[in-house]
Order: C-alpha cells, then structure tokens, then sequence
C-alpha cells in the first residue's frame, strides 16, 4: 500500500493498480497494486479452501455489520468517521464467538452476545458522553416493541456542551429490531424495522427542560430469541432557513448505541 502524495489523484482502477480514499482521512489518496490467485483458483483448488472459508465468513459478517448499520439509519448522518469497517470488525469478533459451525459457516449471534453493542459510538471527535454529560434514564420493552428515554434538564456549560457555533439543536431518538441472519436491508421496509422520533428544536444557550420520550415500533414484535432491540440516540444540530424551516448543518452532531435488550 502507498499514499498517493504527488501527481494526478484519482479513484477506481489503472492497469494494476487501484486507487482509492477514506473518510478518516481527507485529501490522501491511497494506492495498492492488485494481485492474488485466479477467481477460478479460489473456486476449485484443494488448497485455497481455507481462502474459501474466511471469505464466507467475510461476507457473513459483513452483511451483518449491514444489518448493525441498518439500525442507525436515521443516525448515521451525524458520524464523523467511516462506521462500516468498525461495525464490520465488531461483527468478525462475534462471529468467532460461534464455537458450533465450522470455519466458513459460522454466523453472527448477535443476540447471544447483544451487550457488545452497547454503547457503540459514531463519534471520535465528540462523543455524545462528553456533550450530553449526565446519564440519560432508557428502558426498553420487548414485549410493545417501545422504548422510553427520560431526558433530565440540561443546562448550557453544566451538563450540556455543544462544541459546535449553530443555533439550534435536537435529540433523536432510534429504536431497531435487529433479527441475527436476517435478509439483506431494503430501503422501502426501514420503517417497518427502525422508527425514530425527535425532540423539537431547542435554542444552543437555553436549558433544556427535562422530558420523557417514547420510541415505539408500530406492528413490530422482538419475542423471538434471536431477535436484539437496539436504542439509540443522537443530537443534531440546525439553523434556521425560513421562520418555518429549519435546515440541518452538516459535519455537525453525535450519536451512539445507548441500550440493548
């Protein structure tokens, strides 16, 4: 692997070479060379099952790392760093917690080992623990497929530091049912597996008075023992655009898994 530091930078792939960037780490272009053994190699030879093996459990556990991402759809926005590989690395960890399957199809049991999920932050810069610092009060309740956060009042320099200039903020509230193996996420179903809510826009330098929020999944139902219901909340922030509208300002806000259940 070589940085790109000089010459044309570009993405995609030239000749042997394949060139690409990362959300971590802006302005550099990174360039590797391609190589490996053929595609039908890998296929059929005796000797690359064990290739074989830890690409199928690759691709298990990136799909579920999918799934994990599926769940902070409404929070995604507020990362300040490439969540995928993170996720995808968490998911790669339970998988080898799959004792059961031999290598190649062992899968990712997320709801044996749901606690490893609690309190995944999209944040390094500003983790939501250092803007928001008192514990927030969060149940969750399979049964109803709800869950409800008690938001105590928060006072600007106090408990509430907003490291960021814009007027306005809000706290989003998330809650996903996560099923272990489930199929690969589908847009036009988000809402029947993720539902968030929002607080209304707060002024940044006036205390937030203390409220309960209710999350609740329409319809939904988390009985099955692989079934993990992950809460999950996120503030972001906003500047007015009209006396009406309010506009998102973006590379703004955070976000993390609060609790599972």
């Amino acid at each position: 692997m070589a940085i790109l530091k000089s010459g044309i930078p570009f993405t995609g792939s030239v000749g042997n070479m394949s060139c690409y960037t990362r959300k971590d780490m802006e302005g550099v272009y990174i360039v590797r060379t391609k190589g490996g053994g053929s595609r039908k190699k890998i296929a059929k030879s005796p000797t690359c099952k064990a290739i074989r093996d830890n690409n199928a459990d690759f691709g298990v556990s990136s799909k579920a790392g999918s799934n994990v991402r599926w769940m902070l759809t409404y929070l995604k926005h507020l990362a300040d760093y490439n969540i995928t590989p993170k996720l995808n690395s968490l998911s790669k960890i339970i998988q080898s917690y799959d004792k059961v399957n031999p290598k190649g199809k062992r899968e990712v049991l997320f709801a044996k080992h749901r606690q490893l999920l609690n309190g995944f932050s999209l944040n390094n810069r500003y983790p939501l623990d250092g803007i928001v610092r008192h514990p927030l009060q969060c149940t969750i309740n399979r049964t109803t497929c709800s869950a409800v956060v008690q938001f105590p009042d928060l006072i600007p320099g106090v408990n509430l530091f907003l490291p960021w200039k814009a007027p306005l903020y809000r706290f989003i509230i998330s809650l996903g049912i996560l099923t272990d193996n489930g199929a690969k996420p589908v847009q036009e179903r988000t809402h029947r597996f993720v539902k968030r809510v929002y607080t209304a826009w707060q002024t940044a330098q006036i205390p937030f008075a203390a409220q309960q929020i209710e999350v609740k999944i329409e319809n939904g139902y988390a009985n099955e023992e692989n079934q993990t219901l992950i809460l999950s909340i996120g503030i972001e922030m906003g500047e007015p655009i009209t006396n009406e509208l309010i506009g998102i300002v973006k590379n703004t806000g955070s976000a993390k898994i609060v609790m599972v259940e």
